[in-house]
């Protein structure tokens, strides 16, 4: 994307250190959500086959379904800790890594500030919501689903849409 789209930022963000870490951090918190969100379709569809009476497929090979759940909620905790380190040094940071200081006016105009923070919204209340209530099953996975494509629209609307899509 960045070589498709020319970048608005006045330096590269590789020579500056907070920035690459950041952006690191980001990126493995962005990969274990959409690990956790195509697990999530994983376990959508063998629920599916189990409640209609289907065999699940290559049985043997796959561990049980509960032994999937547990390593699924391993893999959205590491993701929303990750992800909440990305928001926060992107706040403590905001004017080295972007050039400008966090201000209200900043959050109210970028796509990537919103969604981003949807999504650890989300995120952070389907790991309350199963230590709390024990979510489990299509309660779990949908929110899972919906937290996942906030992420995606957080980057891709970072770099496709208007950044003012929510400016009034």
């Amino acid at each position: 994307m960045p070589g498709l789209i020319p970048g608005a930022y006045r330096f590269s963000f590789t020579a500056e250190p907070w920035a690459a870490l950041h952006i690191a951090v980001a990126l493995v918190a962005y990969a274990l959500l959409i690990v956790a969100a195509l697990q999530a379709l994983v376990l959508t569809g063998l629920e599916r086959r189990l409640h209609r009476g289907l065999p699940e497929p290559g049985e043997a090979a796959l561990p049980p379904l509960l032994t999937l759940e547990r390593f699924l909620f391993r893999v959205v905790a590491a993701g929303f800790v990750l992800l909440t380190l990305t928001l926060i040094s992107g706040m403590l940071f905001s004017e080295q890594l972007f050039g400008k200081a966090l201000t209200y006016s900043t959050i109210n105009y970028s796509n990537k500030i919103i969604f981003s923070v949807l999504s650890w919204i989300v995120f952070g209340g389907l790991l309350y919501g199963r230590r709390r209530y024990g979510w489990r099953g299509r309660t779990a996975l949908n929110w899972i689903m919906v937290g996942s494509v906030l992420l995606l629209l957080a980057y891709v609307g970072s770099k496709l849409l208007p950044d003012s899509l929510f400016h009034t």
